[in-house]
């Protein structure tokens, strides 16, 4: 005759491994949780992804980086700054209407990236503008610039230098600090004459 008391313990320390064994399967109900990496769940400069980026060749004075920003938080993103070791300083810029002419500005209130559509910055519209250019911008090489958003996230930028050949258009700064743009043809950024 078999002793009740051990086929009793045995039962239990089966259903106790059996129960352990199935325990991390319960807990998980089913669902995996989402990457903590994903788009949606950055916030701010971190949130964007750039695509084609490049910057205008110069030997000195101004010029611009170029490319489309894309947005995968769900919500906007503002930039407020740029900077760039490769020139004295850098401005977010938009072209306005002013009167029929077109006129460059820094965007005061910086550039707003919309949610989950692209953001183009090209010539004749938005751009990061390099003043004052420390080395000469040669085609093939590099361009590094680093924008910040109204959070204070940032979001490096490296851009492929090549010619652009355009209207070779002039940029003489008004006394409301935009800048006209004479000699436009087809709003591109060469021909850049630093005027500060």
């Amino acid at each position: 005759m078999k002793h009740p008391t051990i086929t009793r313990t045995r039962l239990l320390a089966a259903a106790t491994v059996a129960a352990l064994t199935l325990l991390p399967a319960a807990c998980s109900g089913g669902s995996e949780a989402a990457p903590h990496d994903s788009a949606a769940a950055r916030t701010g400069a971190a949130a964007l992804t750039v695509e084609d980026p490049w910057a205008k060749a110069a030997d000195e004075g101004m010029t611009a980086v170029f490319g489309t920003l894309t947005n995968g938080s769900g919500h906007e993103v503002r930039l407020v700054s740029a900077e760039s070791d490769a020139a004295e300083s850098v401005e977010l810029h938009v072209f306005v209407d002013d009167g029929g002419t077109p006129v460059m500005r820094e965007a005061g209130e910086g550039l707003v990236i919309p949610a989950d559509e692209p953001f183009t910055l090209e010539p004749g519209g938005p751009h990061l503008m390099l003043l004052g250019v420390t080395d000469p911008l040669e085609p093939g090489e590099d361009v590094t610039v680093v924008v910040t958003a109204e959070d204070g996230s940032t979001l490096e930028i490296t851009a492929p230098v090549r010619s652009f050949d355009g209207a070779n258009e002039s940029y003489e700064p008004d006394g409301d600090g935009s800048v006209n743009r004479s000699g436009h043809s087809g709003g591109n950024h060469s021909g850049h004459e630093e005027d500060r």
